[in-house]
């Protein structure tokens, strides 16, 4: 599968789609005008002999006199339409800026705790903490929608560090592990192509649109409705003044006009959807090298009855954000939010004959080996109100048995699937590799640590701790004064398991730890930020390693606690940024480097990926250290999202000069990657850390 071409043809085919969206408010003002040009014209005529017009009238003789045309009319009339559609869609926008769980919790949906005993729901967790270490992302927060019981998924957010992704209870329970890890591959691949804040932005400008039709039913509604007390007292009777009639015909106006154009803006919302889906569809693969999950996933939807239908009462909010179509088709498909599932398997799989399998959940939760071990025991079925009225009764109990057994199989550490395994997929991608290899090689008690919020904050404060016995029982000694106990009790524990991991290990564990940090309460942030940095500054000296880990943990933090406004961008070319790329480069260069000129040598290559050799120079050390390197990082933040990626790409380019990767090489890339809002994937060489 060409999916690199397919990604290519997807993205240009969405950006000639978006044109159309300025075009659809021009003609919807040029529509409203001429309603409202004809409508005074119309009133000029009939009391142009009137000896004492009305203000209405005088309107009218202003702006339609002559004729129909009035630059002046046109101009306020796009100002009011323009005003109306901004303001809602800003409202709407403002409604959908709390981060993706509250799109996940409109749908019904329930966060899967990082510490949970279920099976199903542990692979979960396990298939989205490998995905988000291999694509260089925050850890999201999972949902489960257990009232839908087809097979789909969705990704929703405004940014990375608050997106979640959800899965159906019906995914959970009949994907295979390649299927949903194909699944979870295709939403993350809607985070890292920017399509959540694509469609957000889409739910604002459709919004703002209805709110014309919105005034409409407004204007028509004082017309219409009851303004008198009817003969008997009892209610209100119609009053059809003819004052109101000009409110009535701009009503209509507003409704016939709005109506078209939300209509038309909804098929542009849709056509760009599909482009985007064929996009995450071959993002998805690039992820897995594994097109069969992706292809299996898809013709388990089209086996099964329901499909991936959502039956939620506000499934049409987030219509747009499945993995597949979660609404019932409309007008022959022209409002499809998703291409047919067809048409998507034929891309990953030419030889589909179009017959789907039969997919059922009854039979799947039947036929379960550990709801027969438990039934075989006695044990009495539990509640299963829920699940009955969709899947049958019988079917229910199973289910709600299998929970309650899931529960006691799962008291043992279930075992992960590894590279070469019998159920791991065929054909990995190696950063997807890497992150299973990197997760599966962390001992169970320390990752266990980062599924509770105390634990969470004192592994990080582990990863801090000097390794120097004296200094490290002082630092001990001193968060004791500055910390809860149990957070303490914690930290002594998991300082000597720290000891003993690789460095490798702690920026996985650092995300993942992130993750159940945003639990904790507003009060014991500001004393977890407060010890961080003190922790940070009692050695007298901030190594590369704390200034990384900080800067990622605060900006992924910082959002779910105090609002935080985006820097203005600023630069959109490279030639005022070009002192700041020196700085980075020079510093990375020489972290890099044993000798002056391996750094001037992979400089260089950083600089001719730029275009820029002959305007950038090697700087000393001391013109490029991490004080300097930090207000770097600050400025290049205020450049346009292309700009950040080219420089970035160049930083790549001088870290691979000489093919091997240390680990303060890496720690610089992620700090300065995270800082400007960019994934990067884990580096999957490392050679040994060279003297700066």
């Amino acid at each position: 599968m060409e999916f690199f071409d397919q990604q290519d043809r997807a993205r240009a085919s969405s950006k000639r789609l978006l044109w159309l969206l300025p075009a659809a408010l021009v003609l919807t003002n040029l529509g409203v005008y001429a309603g409202v040009a004809m409508l005074l014209r119309g009133i000029y005529l009939l009391t142009r002999l009137s000896s004492h017009p009305g203000w209405l009238a005088r309107v009218a003789r202003h702006f339609c006199a002559e004729n129909v045309w009035s630059w002046e009319l046109l101009a306020w009339v796009t100002l009011g339409v323009t005003a109306l559609v901004a303001l809602v869609s800003g409202f709407k926008l403002w409604q959908l800026s709390q981060g993706g769980a509250v799109v996940a919790k409109l749908l019904g949906g329930r966060l899967v705790s990082p510490d949970t005993t279920d099976l199903a729901e542990r692979r979960l967790l396990n298939v989205v903490e490998e995905m988000a270490i291999a694509s260089g992302l925050p850890v999201p927060g999972v949902y489960v929608l257990e009232d839908e019981f087809g097979i789909n998924a969705l990704a929703a957010g405004n940014e990375p560090t608050d997106a979640v992704v959800a899965v159906t209870f019906g995914a959970l329970k009949l994907l295979s592990r390649d299927e949903l890890q194909a699944v979870v591959a295709h939403e993350f691949s809607h985070i890292l192509n920017g399509d959540m804040r694509l469609n957000t932005r889409l739910i604002g400008w459709l919004h703002g649109l209805v709110a014309l039709v919105v005034l409409g039913r407004v204007l028509t509604f004082l017309f219409v409705r009851p303004m008198a007390p009817t003969q008997d007292g009892r209610g209100f009777g119609p009053v059809f003044h003819p004052a109101l009639l000009p409110a009535f015909v701009l009503g209509w106006i507003c409704i016939v006009v709005g109506s078209l154009a939300a209509w038309g803006a909804r098929l542009v919302q849709c056509a760009v959807n599909r482009q985007r889906e064929y996009l995450a569809d071959a993002a998805a693969v690039q992820f897995t090298r594994n097109p069969a999950g992706l292809a299996g996933a898809l013709k388990k939807i089209g086996g099964l009855a329901g499909r991936s239908v959502i039956t939620s009462a506000r499934s049409e909010l987030a219509s747009h954000m499945y993995f597949s179509d979660g609404m019932r088709r409309r007008w022959f498909g022209l409002l499809a939010t998703h291409p047919p599932l067809i048409q998507r398997i034929r891309r990953l799989d030419p030889s589909f004959d179009g017959k789907f399998p039969a997919v059922s959940l009854r039979r799947v939760l039947q036929e379960s080996p550990v709801t027969a071990l438990y039934r075989s025991q006695g044990t009495r079925p539990v509640d299963y109100e829920k699940l009955a009225s969709v899947i049958g009764p019988e079917a229910a109990a199973r289910e709600a048995i299998y929970a309650a057994a899931a529960t006691q199989a799962s008291s043992a550490t279930p075992a992960r699937s590894k590279p070469g395994h019998p159920t791991a997929r065929s054909r990995p991608i190696l950063n997807l590799e890497f992150a299973m290899t990197s997760l599966g090689g962390i001992p169970e008690p320390v990752r266990q640590a980062t599924h509770q919020p105390a634990s969470a904050a004192a592994l990080i404060y582990a990863m801090l701790c000097s390794k120097e016995p004296d200094l490290q029982q002082r630092q001990i000694d001193g968060l004791i004064e500055r910390t809860e106990p149990g957070i303490v009790a914690e930290l002594q524990r998991l300082v000597p398991l720290v000891a003993q991991l690789d460095p490798g290990h702690f920026l996985p564990l650092a995300d993942l730890a992130v993750r159940v940090l945003r639990q904790l309460s507003p009060e014991q942030y500001d004393s977890f930020c407060r010890n961080l940095q003190w922790l940070m500054e009692s050695d007298r000296e901030i190594d590369l390693f704390e200034y990384m880990l900080q800067r990622m943990i605060l900006r992924q933090l910082e959002p779910h606690f105090r609002p935080v406004k985006r820097p203005p961008v600023q630069y959109y070319t490279l030639e005022p940024l070009l002192p700041d790329c020196a700085v980075l480069l020079s510093g990375l260069a020489r972290i890099g480097s044993q000798t002056e000129e391996e750094a001037k040598v992979a400089f260089a290559h950083g600089a001719k990926f730029l275009g820029a050799e002959s305007a950038l120079e090697l700087l000393p050390l001391g013109k490029c250290n991490l004080l300097q390197i930090d207000g770097a990082i600050n400025q290049v933040g205020q450049a346009s999202a292309p700009l950040k990626q080219q420089i970035l790409g160049a930083l790549l380019c001088t870290a691979a000069t000489d093919r091997q990767l240390g680990r303060r090489e890496a720690e610089l890339l992620r700090a300065v990657a995270d800082a400007w809002g960019l994934a990067v994937p884990p580096f999957l060489t490392a050679a040994p850390d060279t003297p700066a």
